[in-house]
Order: structure tokens, then C-alpha cells, then sequence
């Protein structure tokens, strides 16, 4: 039984080592922007450029990591379709992965957001995000990376004109595909 025991531990602990350091990475998505005094409407997609560190490998065969990136999108005013407005999403994060296998592994993410449209009038604001997704692994003797699937949530107050003398509460709900690139 201990030796069964100890092999287990190996090959979790040895597991996924490969797939540490840096990494870049782009993403297309969809754009689900809400806020409470509903004036926006989504326009379009949303895309996500990033890059972070992955840390090796636990000796439970999880790995933590941390990303940073930027979102952007558009949106349109409800009353006005003619108004439109650009909006990104600055973040960091903090990130768990665990593997299933060699190729496939889920991952979550955490961390804080600050959020900006620019438009006939500016809004600002800064919040959190959580998300969870699921890499599909490429490893080439040319490249190595991942292919992903996630869905992430932000949610933030916005303050007109970055003054706090008008609020609304704004949260997005994004499915994400893309790509990543092992540095």
C-alpha cells in the first residue's frame, strides 16, 4: 500500500512540471455588459489580450499562477443607437489549475478589475472578477500552449466622470475562446 502510495505522489507531484513559466495569451467572446439604470445595450464581441506566470506544479498536482490583460468592447446607448461607447477591462489575477490528464485541465480564477467606457460621457470604476475554464494543452517540439474555454463575471460600480456624485452598478458575464502561448 505504501509503495502504491508513494508512486501516486510521484507522478502527481511530477505531473504538469513542463507547462510552468510564462505564458501570452488572446481570446473572442461574448459581451454581456448589465447595469442597474440600464443604458447600455451590447454591440459586438469582446476580446481578451493577456499574459501570466504559471508556478510549477504542486506536489498535489495543481499549479497557481498569476494573469493580467485587458478586455475591450463596445457598447451603445439604449435611447441612442448612435452613441456609442468603448469600454475595457484592465485586471489581475490570481490563478489554480489542476490537471485531469497530460492534456485537459480546469482552472479558476480571482482578482480585481478596473473598468473605463469612453464615450459622450466617461465612467470609471474598479471590482472584482471570478472565473472558471478549461485548457486543452498543445505541446509540439516547435511551440507549446493551450487552447481554452472559460466564463468569467465582473462586477463594479461606475462613477460618472470619475466623481462619485452619480453610481451605477454595472456587471458583465463573458463566455471566452482562445488561445495561449508557452514562453
Amino acid at each position: 500500500m505504501r509503495s502504491l502510495v508513494l508512486g501516486v505522489s510521484v507522478l502527481m507531484a511530477s505531473h504538469g512540471v513542463a507547462s510552468a513559466g510564462v505564458y501570452l495569451g488572446l481570446g473572442i467572446g461574448t459581451n454581456g455588459f448589465e447595469d442597474s439604470a440600464h443604458i447600455f445595450d451590447t454591440n459586438g464581441r469582446a476580446l481578451r489580450l493577456f499574459g501570466g506566470y504559471r508556478f510549477p506544479s504542486l506536489s498535489f498536482g495543481g499549479a497557481f499562477g498569476i494573469e493580467g490583460g485587458v478586455e475591450g468592447y463596445n457598447l451603445a446607448v439604449k435611447q441612442s443607437r448612435n452613441t456609442e461607447y468603448d469600454g475595457r477591462e484592465w485586471f489581475a489575477a490570481g490563478r489554480f489549475v489542476y490537471p485531469f490528464s497530460d492534456d485537459f485541465e480546469a482552472y479558476g480564477r480571482l482578482g480585481f478589475q478596473r473598468t473605463s467606457l469612453s464615450g459622450s460621457g466617461d465612467f470609471a470604476g474598479t471590482g472584482y472578477l471570478a472565473g472558471a475554464g478549461i485548457d486543452f494543452r498543445i505541446n509540439t517540439p516547435v511551440i507549446g500552449g493551450t487552447v481554452f474555454v472559460d466564463f468569467t463575471r465582473t462586477a463594479q460600480t461606475l462613477n460618472v466622470d470619475d466623481t462619485h456624485s452619480s453610481m451605477v452598478d454595472a456587471s458583465v458575464d463573458r463566455w471566452m475562446l482562445g488561445f495561449t502561448v508557452d514562453f
